[in-house]
């Protein structure tokens, strides 16, 4: 059943909304304060209106979630790195995503170190696809920028001693 419907909501009802027909119909269901007879129904009719508020209220999380990985996003896109960071640590939550954005971050400023374990740890914790290529991107990158140093120190060494 619609959770709205549970409420007697309309779709799309504010949070404000749906704390306030949580509280009254908690009141008038709770098994303390009905009616013995009645108890048994307003258990049930208890436990889908808890159910009915709690998805209500986990979904605007996600969705208020979902929009500020958006606007990090858009702050990158824009080369905004500094400001998407600000924004990543004003977050509460350490989900996938905010490990994935924070790589991304890392690795654009060149602390590959830093960008792989917080690739790492994003991949293990939302294996998502895009994560999980992220992660072998920059793993590869990595490797690549140290060989690469590897050559250039080897070249520099040989310039040495040919100069002896």
């Amino acid at each position: 059943m619609n959770p709205y419907d549970v409420l007697g909501l309309e779709n799309g009802a504010s949070l404000e909304d749906i704390k306030a027909a949580y509280r009254r119909l908690a009141k008038r269901y709770h098994p303390d304060l009905v009616p013995k007879a009645e108890k048994t129904i307003a258990e049930e009719r208890l436990k889908s209106v808890n159910l009915a508020y709690e998805a209500l209220v986990q979904e605007r999380g996600r969705t208020k979630a979902d929009s500020g990985f958006e606007e990090v996003q858009r702050l990158l896109d824009r080369s905004e790195d500094g400001a998407a960071l600000a924004m990543l640590n004003a977050m509460t939550g350490r989900s996938g995503k905010w490990h994935y954005y924070r790589g991304l971050i890392e690795a654009r400023q060149g602390r590959f170190d830093e960008a792989r374990n917080y690739l790492e740890l994003a991949a293990k914790m939302d294996p998502d696809p895009m994560i999980l290529a992220e992660r072998n991107r920059i793993c590869t990158l990595q490797e690549a920028l140290k060989r690469k140093k590897r050559g250039l120190w080897s070249w520099i060494r040989g310039l040495f001693q040919r100069s002896r």
